[in-house]
């Protein structure tokens, strides 16, 4: 079974904008929506797609809890959030189904289809995420920015 590459660009440091959390098993924040599942999916597409939401809901956390946000940002944190939900959910939904028994070219071409799934999901973020920024104290954006600063970066989280 052919295995698509995990991404760990910055589509996910932004979509998912990061540092470490702690997560207990079973728990989510109020604001976490739910994985959406197309009722074609196999029991491993289902518990792929299910990692995938708990990592971006992880990498969410992480996020919120290092900007230090105060009440009156909580707002713009939460368009932020979900615009990252939404991305992440469009992304993962039925990727395994792109690449099933595909040859070597269509496998290209779902790469390809991941680029620019990332490129668009990155247009609607950033938007959204510049009003967070411009409303964050200089010390938030200090933490913001090194959230990126390894984001393309195997193995180094912050």
């Amino acid at each position: 079974m052919s295995r698509l590459p995990t991404c760990n660009g910055p589509f996910i440091a932004i979509a998912l904008l990061l540092g470490a959390a702690i997560i207990v098993p079973g728990a989510q924040p109020a604001w976490a929506a739910p994985p959406i599942v197309a009722s074609t999916a196999t029991p491993a597409d289902v518990d792929h797609i299910q990692r995938a939401h708990e990592r971006s809901e992880a990498r969410i956390a992480a996020m919120h809890k290092r900007l230090h946000l105060t009440a009156a940002q909580e707002p713009l944190w939460t368009n932020v959030a979900q615009m990252m939900r939404d991305n992440a959910t469009s992304f993962h939904a039925n990727i395994h189904d792109r690449a099933k028994d595909a040859t070597a070219v269509e496998k290209l071409k779902v790469f390809e289809s991941i680029a620019e799934e990332h490129a668009a999901g990155l247009k609607k973020l950033i938007p959204v995420f510049e009003k967070l920024y411009a409303d964050l104290t200089p010390e938030q954006k200090k933490n913001a920015d090194q959230l990126f600063e390894h984001s393309g970066r195997r193995g180094e989280r912050n």
